[in-house]
């Protein structure tokens, strides 16, 4: 199995990003439909992707189903981890950040993450990396190479 094809989910290429978010993150990762409301640590350190991500699920169908937090670097998100005991479900994780290489991004998935929903939300298209995100545990792949038709309500 050479292609993730065989994740959860892979989604973009085309799509739009709130269609990409609705359809994995809130379905199929976080289990949103349940009604509980659910903490999604969103690892971005573009701040535009991060403010616009950020707005899309806290002002989308999630209503107030969300506790979303934030974190720029691999480090901070480490650190809100441990803040809140592991009490996360789900993270949505950039893999091109400036405090991490990819080996840190699995290192970070096999010892510390392994019992949490992440989705990967990237620009990368190496997929024998995301092949071994895959193997690591992520649960879904969505690719930032898509058409972004964002316009405040999705």
């Amino acid at each position: 199995p050479g292609h993730p094809s065989e994740l959860n989910s892979i989604r973009g290429g085309g799509g739009s990003l709130s269609a990409e978010l609705d359809g994995l993150v809130v379905e199929e990762v976080c289990g949103i439909a349940d009604g509980e409301r659910r903490t999604i640590l969103f690892v971005e350190d573009h701040e535009v992707m991060r403010a616009i991500v950020s707005d899309y699920l806290e002002h989308s169908v999630l209503g107030g189903c969300v506790s979303l937090i934030a974190a720029e670097t691999l480090t901070r998100a480490r650190q809100l981890m441990k803040e809140k005991n592991g009490r996360v479900d789900c993270v949505l994780l950039d893999l091109c950040l400036p405090d991490a290489t990819m080996d840190d991004h699995i290192e970070c998935l096999r010892n510390e993450w392994s019992g949490i929903s992440v989705v990967v939300l990237s620009a990368v298209d190496n997929w024998d990396f995301v092949n071994q995100l895959r193997l690591c545990g992520i649960r879904g792949f969505i690719s930032k190479k898509m058409t972004m038709d964002y316009n405040g309500h999705g």
